[in-house]
This record gives structure tokens, sequence and C-alpha cells, in this order.
């Protein structure tokens, strides 16, 4: 058998795995997934967390294949692919499932530009590249002629910018007739474009969208079957997730998928011992472990892990540094300086810092409220509590 290999910035599950990628087996997120009784799910972890790969591994396992007909290199079964994952193994509940359903699948991890103007486009690009996926709506009488004009603006970014916060309700309708099945909607990293609104000044103008495009799309769409969403944090009193009623969201201090993102101990261990690097253990987890998901100890960054893999093992570094943009824990950081500064010498001198974390951010609050119950969670009401690598935090209920 050929040897696998370590890959990096592969975040695609089947070119992962054409170009022999070695994929850690994270397959039991769908068997979660659907023995979760509720229709929209919100996942919130933290960033090079394997939230993109896992949700590309979603679609490729729901999603009809006829979706891919404007990709001719995926216009093709790829369920072998899931022979030798876990979830083959999960029963005949789960496998059924397989290629059954139209899926439409958003990421906004690019949506961070300066200005509103500029976050705009990038928001329409991508939900337009979606709607060009499944062009072939457009060959068939599924749609009518003012339906498909309608289609052909949107699909070429031309349409009113009103169409486009409809556009998972739109979409999702479409593909209902064609297929006659209800839809399953994976939407990446919600919330980067609301956070870039919030530190570049735009925030009602992201919120005025996102407000329409999530609640009309998700909440009493008559031809969804399911949704699911990854982001950072869960927004909260803003209108975003208020209007539902009450979606599961599972943060990091909650049970479901906890082992699901982010890579266990016994994971990382089988990665070194792969590729030669068993005896190196002790030094990875020294540099890479602790953080703690639900009730799953030792979760490893995942991002650190392949790197340093990438790398043979001859470099202990932070590799982390710089993967993601803290403009947001630096400007709370400054607000109480003598207790962020009293804070980060603990962590730097390897001490313990407890609080509690509440499971909403309000961005509003902030600035104005600070020290207020709903934005505590990942210290923003306390600038203490900032998860930093090596650092052990104790959580407390």
């Amino acid at each position: 058998m050929k040897k696998k290999k370590v890959l990096i910035g592969y975040d695609d599950f089947v070119a992962l795995l054409d170009n022999g990628g070695y994929f850690v087996d994270k397959s039991l997120l769908i068997k979660e997934l659907i023995d979760n009784p509720n229709q929209v799910t919100l996942i919130t972890r933290p960033r090079r967390f394997g939230k993109t790969l896992n949700f590309s591994m979603l679609k490729y396992f729901w999603e009809n294949p006829e979706c891919r007909v404007a990709n001719t290199l995926l216009h093709r079964d790829v369920s072998h692919l899931f022979s030798d994952l876990a979830i083959s193994r999960a029963g005949d509940e789960y496998m059924n499932e397989q290629g059954q359903y139209p899926v439409i699948f958003f990421s906004f991890r690019g949506a961070k530009m300066n200005d509103w103007e500029d976050t705009s486009k990038m928001i329409i690009s991508e939900i337009a590249r979606e709607f060009k996926r499944h062009n072939y709506l457009l060959n068939e009488d599924t749609l009518s002629g003012q339906e498909k004009d309608d289609y052909t603006k949107m699909m070429y970014g031309k349409g009113d910018f009103s169409d486009y916060s409809q556009g998972i309700l739109f979409l999702s309708e479409y593909l209902n007739r064609h297929f006659s099945k209800n839809v399953i909607v994976l939407i990446d990293e919600y919330d980067t474009p609301i956070q870039q609104g919030y530190l570049q000044g735009f925030f009602d103008n992201v919120l005025n969208f996102f407000r329409p495009f999530l609640v009309e799309g998700l909440k009493g769409n008559d031809y969804l079957k399911r949704a699911v969403i990854t982001g950072i944090m869960k927004v909260a009193q803003e209108s975003v997730f208020s209007s539902f009623n009450n979606p599961s969201v599972s943060t990091i201090t909650d049970l479901d998928f906890a082992d699901k993102f982010g890579f266990t101990e016994p994971e990382v261990i089988e990665l070194l011992e792969t590729f030669e690097l068993g005896d190196h253990f002790e030094d990875v987890k020294n540099w890479y472990n602790g953080y703690i998901f639900g009730e799953v100890h030792d979760i490893y960054n995942p991002w650190s892990i392949i790197k340093y893999i990438h790398d043979k093992g001859k470099f202990l570094k932070p590799y982390w540094v710089n993967t993601s943009d803290n403009e947001l824990v630096r400007e709370i950081l400054q607000m109480d300086k003598i207790k962020s500064k009293e804070t980060l010498e603990k962590l730097i001198k390897g001490e313990e810092v407890r609080d509690i974390l509440i499971q909403n951010i309000v961005y509003k609050n902030i600035k104005t409220e600070p020290r207020t119950e709903s934005n505590r969670e990942y210290g923003l009401g306390r600038p203490g509590l900032v998860v930093l690598p090596l650092t052990k935090i104790k959580i407390t209920d």
C-alpha cells in the first residue's frame, strides 16, 4: 500500500484523498449529526480546527452527484472514499443517507474586507458561485422562464442585493423541485463577516444582510431537511439567531461533537507513529496539548500537528502564530490594561486562570458594557481569560 502523505493547505475532502493525503477519520460526525433531532445545528470552534475539511466531508457524503455536474472532475461517484472510514461501520441506516440529497454549501471565511462595499461583493460572489454550481437547473423545465432569467442574474452577480439575502430560500426551493427531496444547507464561518463588520464599522450593514439570509433561509423553510453552521462564536441578541426557535448550539463546553474537531491524543499518537515520529510524542504533548472540549481532554490543534509532521519533526515552534485575526482580542485587552497584564503574566508563568464562560457574545456591548454576563465568553467580560497555547484553562460552570 502506498504510504499516505501529510499535505498542507488541503481543505477539500476529495482533493485530499485523491492526492494521497492522510485523513484523520472524523466521519462519525455524520452519524452524530444524523442522530441529532434538531433541524438547525450551530457548531462553534476555534480557527484551524478542521471545520472546513469536515464540512467538505459532509458535503460529499450527503450530496447527490448531480449537484457536482459543473465540476467535471468531481462529477463522479465518490462513495468509495467512505468505504474504509468509521461511518461505513456505523450501520446501514447511516450509509443509506449517502448521496441522497441536494446540498447548498457556503463558506464566508474570505469575507474579511475593510469596508462594506468590498465585503458585500465577496458575499455576493460566494452566493453566485453556489448558484453557478447548480446551473444544471437551467437546462430543465424545473424553473419558469422568469425564474431562469432571475437565476442567471444571480449566477453572474447581477441580481438585486435583496435577492441574495433570500439566496438560501430561492435555491433550496429550486433544488427541491428538481430532486423532489429537501435540501441540506452547510454554512462555514458564518460569523467572519459579522466580526469584520464590528471591527471595521459596518456592523449594521452586515447584520441587515444576514438576518433575512439565515432567518428566511433556515426558519420555516419548507424545503430544508437539515442545516449545519460553523463559526468561532455564537452571535447573540442581534437577531441573527434570536429569531430562530432555539437552534441546537454546540460550543467548546458542550458534550456534542466534542471529539469531532481538533485531534484527540490517540489520533496524534497514531499520526506520529505513522510518520515514524512516535518517540517525539512527549515533546509534542508539551508544546501543542491544552484544549478541553466538553469532557474530552487533550485536544490538539490540527494545524500545529500537521505542520510539525510536515517539517519531519525538526522544529518545535508556535505554528499557530499569525494564522488568525486577533484584532478583537487585542482590542479587548486594551480595555483593562492592568488586569490584562496581570493575567498574561500568570499565563506565561504557567499559572492557572479561572473564569466563568457564558455562551453568547453581544458585539454592541463589548465596549459599552464589557463586564456584562453576556460578554464573558472567550474573555470578553474579563480580559484575563485568553486561551493561549501551552495554557491549561480550568472551566467552572
